[in-house]
């Protein structure tokens, strides 16, 4: 879980060689990871659609609470593979600057705006680093 004092401290830079050390001991890659978030955000679009038959279906289940329950699964799934990214470590900006999928920003987006509807702001600015991280990634890159 993310202490919002400390929140910033995930961008801490670290040794290559520690960075290595850390990857190994847990088992994905940082470009895994989003990779990992970015699929479970477009569950979402797929639950939505799962969710209107099986309301329709089950006449004592309303839609709204099944939608409700199945984002707040989504997103906190979702977002357990982005915290993992930090973009003070240079493989993990790396991956960050190098992300090719069309749906990177969409996701971060659709994560931001879940956790200002639930008032996790803490998560909410570590979304946007990320999202600031790929989105000046061509002034980076350029450098």
């Amino acid at each position: 879980m993310l202490d919002k004092n400390r929140i910033f401290e995930n961008f801490n830079s670290v040794s290559p060689l520690e960075e290595e050390i850390e990857i190994k001991k847990i088992g994905k890659t940082p470009k895994q990871n989003l990779n990992s978030f970015i699929l479970w955000c477009l569950r979402y679009l797929d639950f939505v659609e799962f969710s209107k038959s099986m309301v329709a279906n089950n006449e004592g289940l309303d839609y709204d609470t099944v939608l409700l329950s199945g984002e707040q699964f989504i997103v906190t799934k979702a977002f357990s593979y982005l915290e993992k990214v930090n973009g003070g470590k240079i493989s993990h900006y790396a991956a960050i600057i190098t992300q090719k999928s069309p749906y990177f920003v969409n996701s971060l987006d659709f994560a931001i705006r879940y956790y200002e509807k639930v008032e996790e702001y803490e998560k909410c600015a570590f979304i946007q680093k990320i999202k600031e991280i790929f989105e000046n990634r061509k002034d980076n890159l350029d450098k």
